[in-house]
């Protein structure tokens, strides 16, 4: 299924606007964006500064640049589990039920 699709589906929010771009060219104006979120995607790319200037040219001088990408010290389980709070055995036997899988 596409994922703007199944985004709409499951936000239900009618006044979003799903936009299918390219990360290498940013179909944005200059100067558009108060904040640019990038989740885990840069390191699949190539070359990831093309990118990381297309941020830049899209938001505003004085806008927010909030990226995560994955790391050896600080991973994903890491990054949820204190996001929601996690206790700490539940964020070990999530750390450890990842490292299963």
């Amino acid at each position: 299924m596409n994922n703007l699709i199944l985004a709409r589906e499951k936000l239900g929010n009618e006044n979003a606007i799903y936009i299918q771009g390219n990360m290498k060219r940013l179909p944005f104006n200059i100067n558009n964006f108060d904040i640019v979120t990038c989740f885990w995607a840069l390191h699949h790319l190539e070359d990831p500064m093309i990118t990381v200037r297309e941020i830049e040219r899209v938001l505003y001088n004085t806008g927010i640049f909030l990226g995560i990408e994955p790391n050896i010290r600080y991973t994903r389980v890491d990054f949820w589990s204190d996001l929601l709070h996690f206790p700490v055995f539940l964020k070990g036997f999530a750390k450890n039920l990842h490292k299963k899988i």
